[in-house]
Formats: C-alpha cells, sequence, structure tokens
C-alpha cells in the first residue's frame, strides 16, 4: 500500500502536467480572473482596514505552473505599499520563511532550490501579514493544501491567525489530497473560477 507521501508525490506530478500544458495566454487569463476574485476578498472582508499602513497582504513570487499574480497589475497598483513576499532559508538546521515588505519593483531575482525567484532583498523589513495567499499544488473544498513538499508554509502557519487563502487554478481544486496531522488547512479558496470558503 502506497504511503501518504508516495501519493503525495503522484498527485504533484500530475498537477505538474496539468499547469505546464496551459499556453502562455490560457495561464494569463485564468491569473487575471484569479486576481479580481482577490480583490473582491480583500475589499468585501477588510474594508477600511485596507486603507492602514499598518495593514499588509502576504503574498507570492510565482512560478512558471503558479496562478501570476502579477498579470493584471491593477491588484499590485492598488495595494503596491500593503505587499509583503516571503524569503526562504535554505538551511538543513534552521529550515524557516519569514516575510518582508517589498514593492514589486524593487525585488531582486535570486536562486532558491536550483529555481529563480523574486524574492525581496536583503534590506526589506521584516513583517508579518495580516492575511496570507498561498501558493499550492492542490487543494480541496475542505481548505487541505498540497504543497511542494518543503513545509515552509505549514510551519509558518503554524503561529499565523489571519485568514488564509488558497490560490489556485480551477484544475487545482481536487475532490480529495491525502494529508498529515502537520499540513495546515486553508480558510478559503481563490480560483479562476469562484471563491470558496474551505469546510462549507
Amino acid at each position: 500500500m502506497p504511503s501518504v507521501q508516495d501519493e503525495k508525490r503522484k498527485i504533484r506530478q500530475t498537477q505538474k502536467r496539468v499547469y505546464l500544458d496551459f499556453s502562455t495566454d490560457l495561464r494569463k487569463e485564468k491569473s487575471i480572473l484569479i486576481v479580481s476574485h482577490l480583490i473582491f476578498f480583500l475589499k468585501q472582508h477588510f474594508g477600511k482596514q485596507l486603507c492602514s499602513e499598518e495593514f499588509i497582504i502576504g503574498i507570492f513570487s510565482p512560478l512558471t505552473d503558479e496562478p501570476d499574480i502579477f498579470a493584471d497589475p491593477s491588484f499590485t497598483q492598488q495595494f503596491k505599499n500593503a505587499l509583503a513576499f516571503p524569503n526562504l532559508t535554505d538551511n538543513t538546521d534552521e529550515e524557516t520563511m519569514h516575510f518582508y515588505h517589498s514593492r514589486i519593483e524593487v525585488l531582486e531575482n535570486k536562486e532558491v532550490f536550483g529555481r529563480k525567484m523574486l524574492l525581496p532583498k536583503d534590506t526589506a523589513k521584516l513583517v508579518f501579514p495580516n492575511v496570507i495567499c498561498v501558493p499550492g499544488v492542490a487543494f480541496t473544498t475542505s481548505g487541505v493544501r498540497l504543497g511542494r513538499g518543503k513545509g515552509y508554509y505549514d510551519r509558518f502557519l503554524e503561529n499565523f491567525s489571519g485568514p488564509k487563502l488558497g490560490i489556485t487554478f480551477r484544475e487545482g481544486i481536487l475532490k480529495e489530497i491525502p494529508f498529515l496531522r502537520h499540513d495546515q488547512s486553508m480558510d478559503f479558496l481563490i480560483s479562476d473560477e469562484n471563491l470558496i470558503k474551505c469546510g462549507v
């Protein structure tokens, strides 16, 4: 009988093929819809709080098989002073992730785990987001998330009490995903198709 990790690995392989089959235009079209749903959620859920200089949105720099948050410039224009991006530590003695306040135009292209990613400068201010947008390989409507297997988001989210938003293509919402006790669940899913409150 395959282990949970074996099952997760198989789903990752399958989903990666699905996403990489998207044409550039289709990925952009889907990403723009996701961003529009994200903006709607933020305005409906937080209202005037979004105008506060202290309000921070944890976001991510997309990889090629993830929704492109930058596809719709209206998002980054509206919230340009409220964005924070993760910086990862590739160190087996201290596998951690923290968020740093940064505008998109000053992110730096860095290599992490052999992949180029746009990440905050080393001088960026450490912050703690009010809401966090979480990428993932796949999700379920009950909130189960399948990440890339490094555990960075799971460890960070253990101590996070704000809304956790799973950001995904419609094709990334599956009926079932195996999970372990340390896996962190999402509160909402935001896809190109709709916005889902998890567990309802």
